[in-house]
């Protein structure tokens, strides 16, 4: 997964709540900052990684998603789940 991939996840995600949002646009420099401050909620990280685990047949436990907090880990995290192993 790129970081244009997940990009375009966010922002489908962000699309479908009811409040007017710019959208996310990931760089280098923002992908170690937290979701929240980069306007993302719980809700919209939350259905980002259920369109992944059904994508990639991966599996994320509660514990992995709760260390979810930048684009980078969860990217990284993708990439860790779909190199053969699960974690």
């Amino acid at each position: 997964m790129t970081k244009a991939d997940l990009e375009r996840l966010l922002n489908e995600s962000l699309l479908e709540e009811d409040a007017p949002r710019d959208p996310v646009r990931l760089t280098d420099e923002n992908l170690d900052t937290e979701f929240g401050d980069l306007g993302v909620d719980s809700v919209a990280v939350a259905e980002v990684l259920i369109v992944l685990s059904d994508t990639y047949q991966i599996a994320i436990s509660d514990e992995q998603a709760e260390s979810l907090t930048t684009p980078r880990a969860l990217i990284d995290l993708v990439a860790s789940l779909t190199a053969g192993g699960q974690g």
